[in-house]
């Protein structure tokens, strides 16, 4: 919902007790009690702060001191410029009840007034202008740092064995801040001397100040309160709801930007919910959302509450945006939280409504429900231990959506890492660690990849934050691997110069899936991430260093990987392409290939594969082609040997529809196979036929309908068709092709027996469905007779069954029978669809982009085939060869199978043994 840019007061009564209304609070009598009590105390304070404060800049800047007559004086003193500061100086007062004393045996200390020194240095009024915002923000200074103003007081030097024990005059100018009169106390110099400069903060605003004293009494109440509170409460209660005296614009819902009171006592609450740290405070605008039906009255003054006719249903607490002091938005969705944590009485009834939508009169003669809203700018109090479950929980309720919830939390964690990187940010430190410590409140136990998504982002947190033991939970508890957003986002922030995590943690998340190709996309993310973001990168000399310690990674990997799929043939033909420009990186990558190659080349399909990928790769590549023309040369023999055309159309097919290439044919690149089989003949003219024999071998009935004709007219232009082999076997493929699609017409019925139009028997004991298929079954039975219910049952639960094969008469009037005819559609429609396949078949066949070389190809049975004439002679052909291909393959591996053992004792003979030493 939109929210009003408007920055008005809202006319709403906070707990007086003279209007008697609805408390939309929820809670019982002693959380009420509770609650009214921190409302008082935070409605008392008129400014937040300590009564005194202290603290170190460790990026100190030399103010440039002069002295008068001096002159510029370098700081440390030196020993001649510290007694020339004492010659300039007199003994510093000292307190000692309302005396102003000066002894130098208890007080070794120099002063000079202000008027005597001053700084020259420019950048020292800017550090100082950073010390008095700290103290303004420290005391609670009424109108911030812009109140008041720092002037120089007086410049101290305490000798070896000064001591500092009450600086005398300071009350009298403080006053305005503070009434008590505090003692100050120093430890005594041991050594050297002690430079001091002295200012005083004059307050030059008009607003009033509050004692240290009340501010203290209140602060003890508050913590002492909301702490009972919260004991009070049950799990679900995590936050506490109160809510400011302006309505605020999400871009001006931050600290420094609240008005008046706001101000004030949302400093009170931050500051003393810090230390201990036992709650965070966050600024949130609230919506409050009312729904009404009506009957009538629906104008802008209308009051939802008041009216006679408005009749409520629903009622809730919407949170809507949620910030850090700072204002730094932590809540990119809106939620719904309970009213129960509401610390004020907040009177709607006196309110008019910020919005509200709905409430047309509709056809049906009745208002739609009419939605009123009311908003809020508050601060919100979370207990420690349960903040991150608030945070994480923050969205929209209502979305089931898994992705959608883990983009939520994963957009917490980028958020609070990079706030926590800004190095000024505590809350978001804090919040973050905890989170890191209580990944498991928001780890789906049944979702992995959730899970490991999830376990990403927290790990990325974890590096950039240098937290290792956190990473290597990280990295152990990942039930796969980090994906790759996560991968990206550690090469972003991971320096290797101060490497803040173990180097082996990383690594084992890189590796964490022994595959190939994860493991290498998981190194490119990786990559990708370092030179985008890391500054790291910039060196020249730390990129190359990087890039080697890549390298050995992936190298080891292709050296120790115990399987291959086929999506390492991409990674393969990806790796040899060569990215590197340092020849012997790329050798020494190819070496690596080469060994896991080698290793998997018995894994058919992971060869197959890898051949497309060359192929494809040799035809797109415009560098160098060495490497791959290498690889492809040593797998082919392998690959053409085994060759699998089931495998070839199915990755190919695989791949076509993966990068959505156009595909010349079924399943297929156009021109692979030809490309592939120009290439294995070029380094070997025996070659020629082996790819159509292999074809001829792998080849089944799906392929032999929608691949063969295509890959033969595709090979057609590049085989030779004077090797009497290339014409044998495109001749049987032929052959087999026209006898799978002749137009052979099945033998008509002889009697009434049906078996293959049984229908599916809806229940084992269903005697309608199974007197039918005793019908189709009997050889005598030509009609059947069934109730008009029977024969709805069966044809309600078989719409689109073999019931279209009969022949039904629904009953007239007077009748309640339903008879039904067994017919010959069946036979009529197998032979109808027998003669559109052969018609198809003949058309593709006579297709071909040569005749002439096809005819020469086929030889004398050309227009046979052409004509499906003798298709019984062809048919036993095929079957004969099938026959023979069969009993040589089998032979094949007998033969194999005798003559390893036989190998085996070659290799074992003396000579042998002599070689083997000798090439050793």
């Amino acid at each position: 919902m939109a929210f009003s840019s408007s920055e008005s007061s809202f006319p709403k009564v906070l707990g007086d007790p003279s209007v008697s209304h609805e408390d939309f609070r929820q809670g019982d009598d002693n959380s009420m009690r509770l609650k009214d009590t921190l409302v008082d105390l935070i409605s008392e304070v008129k400014s937040a702060g300590s009564f005194a404060t202290y603290g170190t800049i460790s990026d100190f800047i030399n103010p440039g001191l002069a002295l008068n007559p001096i002159g510029p004086l370098r700081l440390p003193l030196s020993e001649s410029d510290a007694r020339s500061l004492i010659l300039e100086s007199r003994k510093a007062a000292f307190g000692k009840g309302k005396k102003t004393l000066r002894d130098k045996s208890a007080r070794k200390t120099w002063e000079i007034d202000a008027k005597k020194f001053k700084f020259q240095n420019e950048e020292w009024v800017s550090y100082l202008d950073r010390i008095v915002s700290i103290v303004a923000d420290e005391l609670g200074i009424v109108g911030g740092p812009q109140a008041i103003r720092a002037e120089p007081y007086k410049m101290l030097l305490f000798e070896e064995g000064a001591t500092f024990q009450e600086q005398k005059g300071y009350s009298d100018v403080l006053h305005e801040f503070d009434t008590r009169n505090e003692h100050t106390q120093m430890e005594p110099v041991k050594s050297g001397y002690r430079w001091v400069a002295t200012y005083c903060l004059i307050n030059v605003s008009r607003g009033p100040s509050q004692s240290a004293t009340v501010q203290q009494i209140q602060s003890e109440a508050f913590t002492r309160s909301l702490c009972e509170l919260q004991k009070g409460c049950d799990d679900k209660q995590r936050s506490f709801v109160f809510a400011l005296d302006h309505q605020y614009t999400q871009e001006r819902l931050q600290w420094a930007r609240l008005r008046g009171k706001d101000y004030h006592r949302a400093h009170f609450m931050a500051r003393h919910c810090a230390e201990p740290r036992k709650f965070f405070v966050f600024l949130a605008n609230v919506e409050f959302w009312v729904e009404t039906y009506v009957s009538g009255g629906n104008g802008d003054d209308y009051n939802p509450f008041a009216s006679s006719h408005a009749l409520p249903l629903d009622h809730s607490l919407h949170l809507m945006h949620l910030t850090d002091f700072e204002g730094n938005n932590l809540l990119p969705n809106s939620r719904k939280i309970s009213r129960s944590a509401l610390l004020q009485k907040t009177y709607y009834k006196e309110r008019k409504r910020d919005s509200w939508f709905g409430g047309e009169y509709t056809e049906e003669g009745e208002y739609e429900t009419i939605k009123h809203t009311y908003k809020d700018s508050v601060v919100i109090l979370v207990h420690a231990e349960s903040v991150i479950k608030f945070l994480v929980e923050t969205g929209d309720q209502n979305v089931d959506n898994l992705c959608e919830k883990t983009e939520s939390v994963q957009s917490l964690i980028e958020r609070l890492t990079t706030l926590s990187q800004s190095g000024n940010n505590k809350t978001s430190q804090e919040i973050l660690s905890r989170m890191l410590q209580s990944a498991h409140m928001f780890l789906p136990n049944d979702k992995a990849l959730v899970r490991d998504t999830l376990l990403g982002s927290c790990a990325v947190a974890a590096a950039q934050l240098r937290e290792a033991l956190f990473f290597s939970s990280f990295v152990e508890k990942t039930s796969t691997s980090f994906d790759e957003k996560t991968f990206a986002g550690l090469g972003r922030v991971i320096t290797f110069r101060d490497l803040g995590v173990s180097k082996d943690d990383i690594v084992k998340a890189l590796k964490k899936v022994p595959v190939l190709r994860s493991i290498y996309d998981n190194l490119s993310s990786f990559r990708r991430g370092y030179l985008d973001e890391n500054p790291e990168s910039k060196d020249p000399t730390q990129k190359i260093h990087t890039d080697q310690w890549l390298h050995n990674i992936l190298f080891q990997t292709l050296n120790e990987l115990t399987g291959a799929n086929q999506a390492d043939a991409v990674t393969i033909a990806s790796i040899i392409r060569g990215r590197s420009k340092y020849s012997f990186v790329q050798l020494v990558m190819y070496q690596g290939v080469l060994n896991f190659v080698d290793r998997f080349s018995a894994d058919l399909r992971f060869m197959h594969a890898l051949m497309v990928e060359l192929l494809e790769e040799q035809s797109s590549l415009t560098g160098p082609k060495d490497y791959v023309r290498s690889l492809l040369r040593r797998i082919s023999k392998t690959v053409l040997s085994n060759f699998d055309l089931g495998i070839f159309v199915e990755y190919a097919g695989k791949r076509a529809r993966k990068h959505e290439v156009t595909l010349g044919y079924d399943g297929l690149y156009e021109g692979l196979i030809r490309r592939y089989y120009h290439y294995s003949r070029s380094y070997d003219t025996n070659n020629t036929s082996i790819l159509l024999e292999r074809i001829w071998m792998s080849v089944d009935e799906k392929l032999m309908k929608e691949s063969v004709i295509p890959i033969l007219n595709d090979l057609l232009s590049v085989v030779d068709i004077s090797s009497r082999e290339v014409r044998k076997y495109y001749e049987l493929l032929v052959k087999a092709y026209i006898t799978t699609f002749a137009p052979k017409l099945s033998e008509k019925p002889t009697d009434w027996a049906r078996p293959e139009e049984k229908i599916v028997v809806c229940d084992d004991a269903c005697e309608r469905c199974s007197d039918l298929n005793k019908f189709l079954s009997d050889p005598k039975a030509e009609r059947h007779e069934m109730s008009l219910a029977c024969a709805d049952h069966v044809e309600g639960s078989q719409p689109l069954g073999n019931l279209r094969y009969l022949a039904m008469v629904w009953p007239t009037r007077g009748s309640t029978d339903v008879h039904a005819w067994k017919t010959l559609k069946r036979w009529e429609e197998q032979n109808e669809n027998r003669q559109i396949a052969a018609t198809a078949a003949l058309e593709a066949l006579r297709g071909f982009s040569d005749a002439e070389r096809l005819k020469k190809c086929l030889g004398p049975d050309y227009d046979d085939l052409m004509n499906f004439r003798n298709i019984d002679r062809f048919e036993e052909e095929v079957r004969l060869m099938r026959v023979e291909g069969q009993s040589a393959n089998e032979e094949e591996i007998d033969a194999t199978c005798v003559s390893l053992p036989r190998k085996r004792q070659l290799d074992d003979t003396p000579a042998r043994r002599v070689q083997k030493v000798r090439r050793r």
